[in-house]
């Protein structure tokens, strides 16, 4: 049986393909969407043949004058995963932030993405370090997914 090619689409091209003058979150597809396609692809190659090398830029660093982000690359789906899961809570954050928490409906949208980042965050907390051979970014470390998670928790 043939299988069509597996068409992997970060969210992060979506980005750079996108305009300034359009609301990014209308233009990307859910991370959620990205992260089933790396768990299909997990499942039909073994993680140890995988030679696909991932890039994750720190989420806090804005660079310097004189160098550029913190950057890590590794070679793992399951790294990769954990980048995009990252990148659900925040912006499972900012969809929060974003709520008129003036009204019922509105507080109840905040509270739901709020939890749903906190998950994300303490979960990434006990996995994240596992998954590579070297440090993580300073934004994956343990400490700071604490912080992160307490955050959303504080929120609601």
């Amino acid at each position: 049986m043939m299988h069509a090619p597996l068409s992997l689409s970060p969210p992060s091209q979506c980005v750079r393909d996108s305009t300034r003058d359009v609301n990014v979150y209308a233009v990307l597809p859910p991370p959620t969407s990205y992260f089933d396609q790396l768990n299909s692809l997990e499942r039909k190659i073994p993680s140890h043949e995988v030679q696909v090398a991932f890039k994750w830029k720190d989420a806090f660093d804005r660079g310097s004058l004189f160098g550029g982000r913190i950057s890590l690359t590794v070679s793992s789906l399951a790294y990769e995963k954990a980048c995009v899961l990252f990148n659900l809570g925040a912006i499972s954050s900012i969809i929060a932030a974003d709520q008129n928490v003036d009204s019922e409906d509105g507080m109840q949208k905040a509270l739901k993405r709020l939890q749903l980042a906190s998950g994300v965050f303490s979960q990434l907390k006990t996995s994240v370090v596992g998954l590579i051979q070297t440090d993580p970014t300073p934004d994956l470390e343990p400490d700071t997914l604490s912080v992160l998670s307490g955050q959303s928790r504080h929120e609601n």
